[in-house]
């Protein structure tokens, strides 16, 4: 055992993500037509035939949304849609059926984001008022679909429901809770709802001691009571055939138990109708913030209502807020369509949202877009001009805060960073993006605990968000947590496979676990990927050196020294490793 000391380059960089409004490209004027079937009296499924690209979008909507949570166990039914992706049971095939004799092991929560990573497919669970909505989107290639598929079923008809990790996400929700109290903006939305809806479900808030007061029978009682193919909408959109939209319909939902007929189920709970104000009110509540929230509204209408879409529509024409978004988008969407024949007038991404703002100048995605390409140049005053001016059009606008946050953070101004990223995640609390962000903020204060509770909070909604998993595992190492550190860095290299600098600090980890040559492999990587780094050679020299291979260690500290010959670290272990070596050579 060498018992010499060398430094090892523990430098964790954390990574920020930038929030860029995604553009949609199946916006057009020509709509393809809606197609229904009800399977087996019982399942309603909608679909639409689009085969411009080889993927499919599914959606699965349960009448169980958060009005039928009983009133000490608010948040009950996102509890429910937070669990889905936690776990799954084991499980035998029937006797009978195509499948017979086939065996599903179970899956932890780590598992199952690595099976979804290594197909390339997403699934979202998340819960409404109206409705529970599980979403997927996978490639159309059979191997791959009808795994996803099977995967998704599994999810949604046997989720495991595993108490421990209820306790932490439960830990987690409360935390959460706690700090959007010290929030106008979730606190202004909670009084608002209050007001308009009274007693009724929908003015009904999460508490911390709703939350608290689930337990994980509560989630399976509800699993149990609202899953049913009888309660259930199944959307598709994408790259199908015709054939292939009740088979995948089926399979979904075929974990789920199947009542004899619809009507045999006991009723849902039956609501009070949202009643209209008696009268005008105003409502004033003082909260030490720099910024006030102001809201406005009344009941409106159902949408089963026959006035609901002629209202919309005179929405749009006489210019609300719907109308400007459809008027941004289809501005986007049109100038993205012509870039390819018109690559003179439109020579780079910024004149493109140049162009659109000219346009309409409220559109406040181009604003946001373009304090990104701003922003990724370095100019940073113009870049805050125009996520300023994207919030005065859109207040709820939950990217530009956070993007400004990066900005603050960029400039070392963590107090001001951290602000920008809770306005954020007030407007947006499932943001992942705005969740990691916070996190490095706050780990650079210091804070490595509530750092870890954001990324953790990021991974809930992005199971392949690269930066998250980095920077969750940076987090983890700084405390010495190894062994959670190299499965978080693990996931970053499974689904990036080219970050040198992921493969660098999962060496780092596995160093400080012991485990010399599974780090010796990974540092060869990162050089593979980026050779000229003065970091990673000294690394792999340090974890060479520790095996006793000095020659080859001593190659990497003067490779590093050549990148960097200011290098402190490697000069000195340099001539620890020289000094080494010639001790050993010298014993008789």
């Amino acid at each position: 055992m060498n018992t010499f000391s060398i430094f090892n380059s523990t430098s964790l960089v954390c990574r920020a993500a930038l929030s860029l409004c995604g553009f949609l490209p199946a916006l057009g004027f020509a709509l393809q037509p809606i197609e229904h079937v009800r399977l087996d009296d019982r399942l309603e499924v909608y679909w639409v035939l689009d085969h411009a690209l080889p993927m499919v979008d599914i959606q699965v909507d349960f009448d169980a949304g958060s009005r039928f949570d009983p009133a000490r166990l608010t948040g009950l039914s996102g509890a429910t849609a937070q669990m889905l992706s936690k776990g799954v049971r084991g499980e035998s095939a029937p006797d009978k059926g195509p499948a017979k004799g086939q065996r599903w092991q179970p899956l932890d929560e780590n598992a199952l984001g690595q099976a979804w990573a290594d197909l390339g497919a997403i699934f979202v669970a998340s819960s409404s008022d109206d409705r529970l909505s599980v979403r997927m989107r996978s490639l159309v290639k059979t191997d791959i679909l009808d795994k996803a598929v099977e995967l998704a079923s599994r999810e949604i008809g046997t989720p495991a429901f595993d108490a421990t990790i209820w306790r932490r996400e439960r830990a987690m929700s409360v935390s959460s809770i706690e700090e959007s109290l010290t929030q106008p903006a979730p606190v202004a939305a909670k009084l608002f709802r209050e007001n308009v809806f009274g007693t009724h479900p929908y003015g009904q808030s999460v508490t911390v001691a709703s939350v608290k007061a689930i337990e994980t029978q509560d989630l399976q009682r509800f699993h149990q009571r609202f899953f049913t193919p009888c309660r259930a909408r199944v959307s598709m959109v994408g790259d199908l055939q015709r054939a292939d939209v009740e088979r995948i319909a089926r399979t979904l939902l075929s974990r789920l138990p199947k009542a004899q007929s619809c009507a045999a189920l006991a009723p849902l709970p039956t609501l009070p109708a949202v009643q209209a104000l008696g009268k005008g009110k105003t409502v004033a509540l003082a909260f030490a913030a720099s910024q006030a929230h102001v809201l406005m509204g009344q009941p409106g209408i159902a949408r089963d209502d026959a006035r609901y879409f002629p209202l919309t529509v005179g929405n749009y024409i006489l210019g609300g807020r719907a109308s400007g978004t459809a008027l941004c988008l289809g501005l986007l969407a049109l100038l993205m369509g012509l870039t390819w024949r018109q690559s003179r007038s439109y020579a780079d991404i910024e004149s493109l949202y140049l162009t659109t703002i000219e346009r309409n100048p409220e559109c406040w995605m181009a604003h946001n877009n373009l304090g990104n390409a701003l922003f990724a140049r370095g100019d940073f005053d113009d870049a805050i001009y125009h996520y300023r001016r994207a919030l005065e059009i859109k207040p709820d606008y939950a990217e530009p805060h956070s993007n400004l946050g990066n900005i603050a953070a960029d400039r070392g101004h963590l107090d001001e960073a951290i602000d920008c990223y809770r306005q954020s995640l007030a407007i947006a609390p499932d943001y992942a993006e705005a969740h990691n962000n916070l996190g490095n903020a706050l780990a650079r204060r210091g804070n490595l605990d509530e750092a870890i509770i954001h990324f953790r909070k990021a991974l809930q909604g992005r199971k392949d968000f690269v930066g998250a998993y980095y920077n969750l595992g940076n987090a983890l190492a700084s405390r010495q947590q190894f062994d959670e550190a190299i499965r978080n860095y693990q996931k970053a290299v499974d689904l990036s496979p080219d970050d040198a600098e992921a493969h660098n600090n999962l060496g780092l980890a596995l160093v400080g676990s012991g485990q010399l040559a599974a780090a010796i492999t990974h540092y060869r990587t990162a050089l593979d990927i980026q050779p000229v780094w003065a970091q990673a050679h000294n690394n792999l020299a340090n974890a060479l050196a520790w095996r006793g291979q000095f020659d080859e260690a001593i190659a990497h500290y003067r490779r590093a020294l050549e990148i960097s010959p200011d290098n402190p670290e490697a000069r000195r272990n340099l001539d620890l490793v020289l000094a080494e070596r010639e001790r050993i050579r010298s014993k008789p």
